[in-house]
Protein backbone atom coordinates (compact mmCIF):
# COMPACT_ATOMS: atom_id res chain seq x y z
CA UNK A 1 0.00 0.00 0.00
CA UNK A 2 2.88 2.61 0.78
CA UNK A 3 4.20 2.20 -2.90
CA UNK A 4 1.04 3.25 -4.05
CA UNK A 5 0.33 6.54 -2.60
CA UNK A 6 4.25 7.29 -2.88
CA UNK A 7 3.46 6.72 -6.96
CA UNK A 8 0.36 8.72 -7.09
CA UNK A 9 2.29 11.39 -4.88
CA UNK A 10 5.28 11.11 -7.68
CA UNK A 11 2.92 11.20 -10.07
CA UNK A 12 0.71 13.90 -8.95
CA UNK A 13 4.05 16.04 -8.47
CA UNK A 14 5.53 15.45 -11.91
CA UNK A 15 1.88 16.73 -13.00
CA UNK A 16 2.33 20.03 -11.14
CA UNK A 17 5.82 20.18 -12.37
CA UNK A 18 4.79 20.07 -15.72
CA UNK A 19 1.99 22.14 -15.50
CA UNK A 20 4.32 24.83 -14.50
CA UNK A 21 5.80 24.49 -18.27
CA UNK A 22 2.79 25.60 -19.72
CA UNK A 23 2.88 29.71 -19.38
CA UNK A 24 6.91 30.18 -20.27
CA UNK A 25 6.00 27.44 -23.54
CA UNK A 26 3.36 29.86 -24.07
CA UNK A 27 5.64 32.98 -24.07
CA UNK A 28 7.88 31.07 -25.95
CA UNK A 29 5.68 30.47 -28.87
CA UNK A 30 4.58 34.45 -28.25
CA UNK A 31 8.35 35.93 -28.91
CA UNK A 32 8.82 33.09 -31.81
CA UNK A 33 5.62 34.74 -33.82
CA UNK A 34 6.91 37.98 -33.09
CA UNK A 35 10.47 36.83 -34.39
CA UNK A 36 8.56 35.19 -37.74
CA UNK A 37 6.42 38.84 -38.16
CA UNK A 38 9.67 40.84 -37.15
CA UNK A 39 11.77 38.50 -40.51
CA UNK A 40 8.74 39.01 -42.75
CA UNK A 41 9.06 43.14 -42.55
CA UNK A 42 10.36 44.31 -45.10
CA UNK A 43 13.99 45.53 -43.93
CA UNK A 44 13.07 49.63 -44.81
CA UNK A 45 10.27 48.98 -41.72
CA UNK A 46 12.38 47.49 -39.22
CA UNK A 47 15.18 50.36 -40.07
CA UNK A 48 13.28 52.47 -37.99
CA UNK A 49 13.00 50.51 -35.18
CA UNK A 50 16.85 50.06 -35.11
CA UNK A 51 17.18 53.45 -35.55
CA UNK A 52 15.37 54.32 -32.35
CA UNK A 53 16.94 51.26 -30.43
CA UNK A 54 20.22 52.70 -32.26
CA UNK A 55 19.38 56.41 -30.58
CA UNK A 56 18.49 54.93 -26.70
CA UNK A 57 21.41 52.60 -26.63
CA UNK A 58 23.38 56.31 -27.65
CA UNK A 59 21.49 57.92 -24.83
CA UNK A 60 22.15 55.17 -22.36
CA UNK A 61 25.67 54.11 -23.24
CA UNK A 62 26.98 57.13 -25.24
CA UNK A 63 29.42 58.52 -22.21
CA UNK A 64 31.11 55.37 -21.81
CA UNK A 65 34.39 55.07 -23.95
CA UNK A 66 34.47 52.69 -26.23
CA UNK A 67 31.27 50.94 -25.77
CA UNK A 68 29.19 52.91 -28.31
CA UNK A 69 30.61 54.25 -31.76
CA UNK A 70 28.28 57.17 -32.50
CA UNK A 71 29.87 57.78 -36.22
CA UNK A 72 28.43 53.92 -36.72
CA UNK A 73 25.84 53.36 -34.01
CA UNK A 74 27.45 50.18 -33.31
CA UNK A 75 27.88 48.90 -30.08
CA UNK A 76 31.48 46.86 -28.78
CA UNK A 77 31.65 46.89 -33.08
CA UNK A 78 28.65 45.39 -33.52
CA UNK A 79 25.78 46.76 -35.32
CA UNK A 80 22.46 47.11 -33.56
CA UNK A 81 20.55 44.86 -36.32
CA UNK A 82 22.86 41.93 -35.04
CA UNK A 83 22.04 43.18 -31.37
CA UNK A 84 18.45 42.54 -32.01
CA UNK A 85 19.06 39.31 -32.72
CA UNK A 86 20.63 39.00 -29.18
CA UNK A 87 17.88 39.87 -27.50
CA UNK A 88 14.95 38.18 -29.45
CA UNK A 89 16.66 35.16 -29.20
CA UNK A 90 17.60 35.40 -26.07
CA UNK A 91 14.09 36.31 -24.54
CA UNK A 92 12.93 32.68 -26.97
CA UNK A 93 15.93 31.22 -25.21
CA UNK A 94 15.29 32.43 -21.45
CA UNK A 95 11.17 31.14 -21.79
CA UNK A 96 12.11 28.09 -23.72
CA UNK A 97 14.64 27.09 -20.92
CA UNK A 98 12.35 27.74 -18.35
CA UNK A 99 9.47 25.28 -20.05
CA UNK A 100 11.95 22.56 -20.42
CA UNK A 101 13.36 23.04 -17.05
CA UNK A 102 9.73 22.43 -15.62
CA UNK A 103 8.94 20.14 -17.95
CA UNK A 104 11.42 17.68 -16.97
CA UNK A 105 13.05 19.39 -13.74
CA UNK A 106 15.12 16.11 -12.26
CA UNK A 107 16.91 15.93 -15.84
CA UNK A 108 18.94 19.31 -16.32
CA UNK A 109 21.65 18.11 -18.32
CA UNK A 110 18.60 16.94 -20.75
CA UNK A 111 16.78 19.79 -20.42
CA UNK A 112 19.34 21.90 -21.35
CA UNK A 113 20.24 19.76 -24.14
CA UNK A 114 16.64 20.04 -25.05
CA UNK A 115 16.46 24.05 -25.11
CA UNK A 116 19.40 24.41 -27.35
CA UNK A 117 18.12 22.38 -30.16
CA UNK A 118 14.80 23.83 -29.84
CA UNK A 119 16.30 27.36 -30.23
CA UNK A 120 19.17 26.07 -32.74
CA UNK A 121 16.34 24.77 -34.96
CA UNK A 122 14.31 28.39 -34.31
CA UNK A 123 17.37 30.37 -35.02
CA UNK A 124 17.68 28.51 -38.73
CA UNK A 125 14.62 28.66 -39.23
CA UNK A 126 14.37 32.22 -39.08
CA UNK A 127 17.04 32.26 -41.33
CA UNK A 128 15.56 30.15 -43.78
CA UNK A 129 12.75 32.03 -44.06
CA UNK A 130 14.66 35.43 -44.85
CA UNK A 131 15.14 33.34 -48.14
CA UNK A 132 11.42 33.80 -49.26
CA UNK A 133 11.49 37.61 -48.21
CA UNK A 134 11.97 39.82 -50.16
CA UNK A 135 15.36 41.84 -49.82
CA UNK A 136 16.46 39.50 -47.01
CA UNK A 137 19.39 37.18 -46.65
CA UNK A 138 20.51 34.05 -45.05
CA UNK A 139 23.06 35.63 -42.47
CA UNK A 140 25.58 33.91 -40.46
CA UNK A 141 26.54 36.05 -38.46
CA UNK A 142 22.79 36.40 -37.38
CA UNK A 143 23.11 32.73 -36.18
CA UNK A 144 26.09 33.59 -34.32
CA UNK A 145 24.10 36.38 -32.22
CA UNK A 146 21.31 34.56 -31.96
CA UNK A 147 23.01 31.46 -30.15
CA UNK A 148 24.88 33.78 -28.03
CA UNK A 149 21.18 35.06 -27.06
CA UNK A 150 19.29 31.95 -26.47
CA UNK A 151 22.85 30.43 -25.23
CA UNK A 152 23.55 32.80 -22.57
CA UNK A 153 19.75 32.90 -21.74
CA UNK A 154 19.94 28.91 -21.36
CA UNK A 155 23.36 28.78 -19.41
CA UNK A 156 21.83 31.37 -16.48
CA UNK A 157 18.33 29.56 -16.24
CA UNK A 158 20.39 25.85 -15.83
CA UNK A 159 23.18 27.09 -13.52
CA UNK A 160 20.13 28.77 -11.04
CA UNK A 161 18.36 25.43 -11.38
CA UNK A 162 21.70 23.20 -10.52
CA UNK A 163 22.24 25.75 -7.84
CA UNK A 164 18.61 25.46 -6.12
CA UNK A 165 18.39 22.04 -6.43
CA UNK A 166 16.83 20.54 -4.06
Amino acid sequence: MPKKVRYRYSTARKSIERSGAVLPAALAFVVGVAIFVLTALPPDVTASQSDFAGEVLARLLGSIPGLHDPDSGELLGIGIRSWAHFVEFGALGLFVALATRRAIAPRLERAAGMSLAICFACSLLDQLHKLFVPARHFDGFDLVMDAFGYGLAILVVFLWGRAHRG
